[in-house]
């Protein structure tokens, strides 16, 4: 059943890479000639105009460009596809060349000399069949050989006759995988050491981002004292200025009170001034002295020589005498008129001087209260602001501890998975281990690799035919092809590499 089921496993392989092969013919010419074909097959029509049935033009387009750019795209691919392919076949070669060095120093250390000799001798003494074959028309002509060494795998074919003369001792093999199981302890009891680290990475950022939230709150408490410094201040600047404007009003005050006392006063002098020069008793003055007046008139004069005591003789009032008591009456009414017009524009030009005063002290009273109370609404408008500040202040430290707890959980997430993977690869070792010390138990005489590097340097070779070395890629691979073809093989002198 396993034989049946390697056999159908190769067919399938051997399909595969003969599939592509042919899909790469298709594509081998090159990349200019592919290009040529574009234009050749999507020729370029000319661009220009037709007239409709309205009288106007209509552009004609070129109805080839859609098929000419999808052409130059596939042109594009293929040349990516040769490219690749190019790399790819590079790079088996490589492969190639590396096996072959890897076999033939291998021959050498083993002192069975060149490529064609050791290939001989290892095939004798392993009983391997060749695993090239030729590369012609028959693609199953390598697929039979494969199967061959399929078949001497399972039964023990590859057998236990090609020991390495080289080998020291099983002593060093012991020890090798002494040192090997010692030095993956040695891993396992450093990753102790780096994940106490790790851990303690942990602790560090915490302490890191306690100190962020420690300054984070520092900030916004400096913030908030400022303010409320600032508003102490602001509010006994302010008091300080009410007091004052207050002090100023209050003076006032007693000032309109004094002035309106005085004009009260005033008033009160203005009714005895009317009592005074009333008309009537204006008139009865200046009656009384003209009647004076006219009563010395009329007392005549005593004559010059006259015996003392003598009387004067009495007399009639002349018309003269009458004009001038006329006349003295008038004047004194005209008198006492313009002295009563004086006091009273006196009195009352006081009066006017009170009310303007009085109305001054009253406006600079109006004016310092809505000082105070401009005052108070700047004051009430600081409280705002510093409220706003804080909280600002607040939102900001609040963000920050966020930001920073959310730093933390995901420090301490990447931290974890660094853990893991320590202990994951703690556990890989721990694996290698229990192999190697199975190794150790199992070691035997050591037989000679060549047989495995002649293998893998006759799949390279293989490989690199198969894939490289067909119609599509033979032309950039041609002496790399004869290199390979050329070789001697394992357990043959042609072609089998």
């Amino acid at each position: 059943m396993k034989l049946f089921s390697s056999l159908k496993t190769l067919t399938v392989v051997s399909l595969i890479l003969t599939g592509v092969s042919s899909w790469g013919q298709t594509r081998s010419s090159s990349y200019s000639d592919c290009l040529g074909r574009c234009a050749t097959t999507y020729p370029v029509v000319a661009v220009g105009s037709t007239p409709n049935a309205s009288g106007t033009s209509t552009a004609v387009l070129d109805s080839n460009a859609p098929g000419r750019e999808i052409c130059r795209a596939r042109c594009d691919a293929d040349r990516s596809d040769a490219q690749q392919n190019q790399q790819e076949c590079s790079s088996l070669y490589q492969r190639y060349n590396d096996a072959s060095s890897r076999a033939g120093a291998q021959c050498s250390k083993e002192g069975l000399g060149n490529m064609g000799s050791c290939s001989q001798q290892i095939s004798q003494c392993s009983g391997m069949f060749n695993l090239g074959g030729p590369l012609g028309d028959d693609p199953t002509g390598g697929l039979t050989n494969v199967l061959g060494a399929l078949m001497m795998t399972q039964s023990g074919g590859q057998g236990s006759g090609c020991v390495d003369q080289s080998d020291n001792s099983v002593e060093q093999q012991k020890n090798s995988i002494d040192r090997q199981i010692f030095d993956m302890k040695q891993q396992i009891n450093k990753s102790v050491g780096e994940k106490a680290k790790k851990r303690g990475e942990i602790s560090k950022k915490n302490a890191e981002i306690e100190k962020e939230k420690i300054k984070a709150q520092q900030e916004a408490d400096k913030i908030k004292v400022q303010n409320q410094k600032d508003l102490a201040q602001k509010k006994a600047a302010i008091d300080k200025l009410v007091l004052e404007l207050k002090a100023k009003q209050f003076g006032r005050l007693m000032e309109i009170n004094k002035t309106g006392r005085e004009l009260a006063n005033s008033q009160f002098k203005i009714q005895q001034f009317m009592i005074q020069f009333a008309d009537k008793q204006v008139q009865t003055k200046c009656g009384s002295d003209a009647e004076a007046m006219a009563q010395a008139k009329r007392t005549g004069a005593v004559p010059k020589g006259a015996p003392a005591g003598t009387k004067p003789a009495s007399r009639k009032l002349t018309k003269k005498d009458q004009q001038e008591i006329d006349l003295a009456y008038q004047t004194c009414l005209q008198v006492a008129a313009l002295s009563k017009r004086a006091e009273l524009k006196k009195i009352q030009d006081e009066q006017a001087t009170a009310r303007d005063k009085i109305a001054t002290l009253q406006e600079s009273n109006k004016q310092d209260a809505e000082a105070i109370e401009a005052q108070k609404i700047e004051f009430e408008e600081a409280k705002k602001i510093a409220m706003q500040e804080d909280k600002n202040a607040d939102d900001i430290k609040l963000r920050t501890d966020t930001a920073l707890d959310k730093s933390l959980a995901e420090f301490k997430t990447q931290i974890d998975e660094e853990i893991r993977g320590i202990e994951q690869e703690n556990q890989g070792r721990l694996e290698q281990i229990q192999t190697l010390l199975l190794q150790k138990q199992n070691v035997k005489p050591k037989y000679s690799s060549l047989p495995g590097l002649f293998e893998d340097r006759q799949r390279a070779s293989t490989a690199f035919q198969t894939r490289c070395c067909n119609q599509r890629d033979r032309s950039a691979n041609d002496r790399n092809c004869g290199t390979v073809s050329d070789d001697t093989g394992y357990g043959d002198s042609g072609t089998g590499i």
